[in-house]
């Protein structure tokens, strides 16, 4: 009867071993379940901001093709900026396209060339202020033909008055920029 208690003991206390380690086992398993979760998981997000890595490098490609046609615009265009003129030619230019348009030129102020950065461009300014007198086509034609004269002429301002098209007063600021 000894023998059979001690082998019931020694059944028992094997149930109770082989119970302890499969509940670690469970437990590991468990564990390593949430830990291939987890891996999982952070290998969706490695591949999710390796997506997007590679999607804002060809974003960059193209913003930097972008900058560079961009670049070569702005050297194609500051090529095409006239050098300076004699400040007294484009008085004179200014008469003439006056009278050829029969519109009155007085010209009231000038100042010489100045020095203007635009963007990564250096250029020279001339500006210059201006009385117009005649007809409203007069003075149409009058501003085409300066701007075809000077294509970078812009207008810096201009304010009209008079009764009509037959006699028209205006103020008008110019500006020629040049290379």
């Amino acid at each position: 009867m000894r023998l059979k208690i001690t082998i019931v003991i020694i059944i028992i206390a094997a149930l109770l071993a082989s119970g302890y380690f499969i509940r670690d086992y469970l437990n590991q398993s468990a564990a390593a379940d949430t830990l291939n979760a987890q891996l999982a998981a952070t290998n969706l997000k490695i591949q999710q901001l390796t997506a997007s890595s590679q999607n804002m490098t060809l974003v960059a490609g193209k913003t930097k093709a972008s900058q560079a046609a961009v670049q070569a615009s702005i050297a194609t265009e500051s090529l095409s900026v006239p050098t300076k003129v004699n400040t007294n030619i484009i008085v004179r230019d200014v008469l003439d396209t006056g009278e050829i348009n029969q519109v009155t030129v007085i010209p009231l102020s000038t100042s010489d060339w100045a020095r203007v950065k635009i963007l990564q461009g250096d250029y020279w300014l001339f500006t210059m202020s201006l009385s117009l007198t005649g007809r409203e086509q007069g003075l149409v034609y009058f501003i085409n033909d300066m701007r075809s004269l000077y294509p970078t002429m812009i207008i810096n301002g201009l304010s009209i008055s008079g009764p009509g098209p037959d006699a028209i007063k205006a103020s008008m600021s110019i500006g020629i920029y040049g290379r």
